[in-house]
């Protein structure tokens, strides 16, 4: 029927018009075009709050802040290096102490080696705090203490990974998050002035750093004074 003609002939074009664009190669202009249509679609996720300033940025603007995501990924890896070989090193240095002990006994003298065991099982429990509670202190250094994009992101990671490095080197234990911290709060001072940082949460953490020294302090000393008695005997 004519219908039948006219829908076979539609199909025909539709056909020929995928066949020329699969052959089409694009200009140089077309690909700028398509990469920054691509780059601004990806920033746009950063405007989730209302008033962002990343209204006021230009395309270029833009797409040299979105630049620095793959340099972002790439900073992350060497601060999970710089938590590994600091953090991680201050968590297992009292077991492997403890474990020395246990093995040679209480004279030994030799300086402790930690197994490679322990080091595995530290990382499966650094992953595992990660992947469950993790979220909760990401989303406060990352969102709640001032605005980061992919530019600043950058700026906290590096200079908190070659901080730790730096320390790490030393033979200095630091805390990876008390570098993440202090790097955001003043990158919010650098990018926006002292009103747009949250200086109450900041409070808050930095009191919660010195309360945590006598907590697990305490906490220490009364669980080696309960515990000494039936180590050492009455008396000891």
């Amino acid at each position: 029927t004519e219908k039948q003609m006219q829908m076979v002939e539609m199909e025909a074009q539709k056909d020929a018009k995928e066949g020329t664009d699969k052959h089409h190669i694009p200009s140089p202009k077309e690909v700028i075009d398509s990469a920054r249509e691509l780059g601004n679609q990806a920033y746009g996720s950063l405007r989730g709050l209302e008033g962002d300033d990343t209204e006021g940025f230009s395309v270029d603007q833009q797409d040299a802040i979105y630049c620095f995501k793959s340099l972002l990924v790439f900073v992350a890896a060497l601060e999970s290096f710089a938590h590994g070989s600091n953090d991680t090193g201050n968590a297992t240095g009292a077991f492997s102490a403890m474990l020395q002990t246990f093995q040679e006994g209480t004279t030994a003298c030799a300086k402790p080696e930690t197994p490679v065991w322990v080091m595995a099982v530290a990382g499966f429990f650094v992953f595992l705090g990660v992947n469950t509670y993790g979220y909760r202190v990401i989303e406060t250094i990352g969102t709640n203490i001032t605005k980061i994009n992919f530019h600043r992101g950058w700026c906290v990671e590096f200079a908190s990974t070659f901080t730790v490095i730096i320390a790490t080197v030393l033979s200095m234990p630091v805390s990876t998050t008390h570098c993440q911290v202090g790097a955001v709060v003043a990158v919010g001072l650098t990018s926006f002035g002292p009103k747009k940082v949250a200086w109450s949460l900041f409070g808050k953490i930095f009191l919660a750093w010195v309360l945590t020294l006598p907590f697990a302090g305490g906490l220490a000393a009364a669980l080696t004074a309960a515990l000494r008695p039936a180590i050492y005997g009455a008396g000891r």
